[in-house]
């Protein structure tokens, strides 16, 4: 996927397609805009947020 700006970051406690949709939704009422924009997810498993990016 080609990224290009980024506009919006989420960290939520579910990262589930529900979770996710609702956070999506509540931009899009003040951002109608966003309903025309691409989106992308990345989810990945929970961790430590303060222990850094993984070594390897």
């Amino acid at each position: 996927v080609e990224e290009g700006p980024v506009f919006a970051l989420c960290m939520a406690g579910a990262g589930d397609r529900r979770t996710l949709g609702r956070w999506i939704s509540g931009l899009q009422e003040q951002n109608p805009v966003l309903g025309r924009t691409p989106v992308v997810f990345r989810l990945a498993d929970g961790g430590d947020p303060s222990a850094g990016p993984p070594e390897g």
